[in-house]
């Protein structure tokens, strides 16, 4: 995971930081969407694998759970990993 300066850390692996044009948002490499840090909100996220992985939430406001608002990849089975954590702060 990575780290920015506003202490959001994401999978970059999965995620490229773009703060262009006044925005702040993470977008998925690998796949389409974007997580807008600002608002903790995810736009249509999918990532292109062989395998099903899906981002929860896909599309909508992060979850805050423990201090965080957290984005994870999941594969319905026996994966969840959290990918995106949004300090609590950042946000409210």
């Amino acid at each position: 995971m990575v780290i920015n300066d506003h202490c959001v850390s994401y999978h970059s692996d999965l995620f490229h930081h773009d703060k262009g044009r006044g925005a702040d948002l993470l977008w998925v490499t690998q796949g389409s969407g974007y997580i807008d840090l600002t608002t903790a909100t995810t736009y249509e996220l999918e990532h292109d694998s062989w395998w099903e992985y899906e981002f929860s939430p896909a599309d909508g406001l992060l979850r805050k759970e423990g201090g965080f608002y957290r984005c994870v990849l999941h594969n319905g089975v026996n994966l969840r990993e959290v990918v995106v954590a949004i300090p609590a702060y950042y946000i409210d």
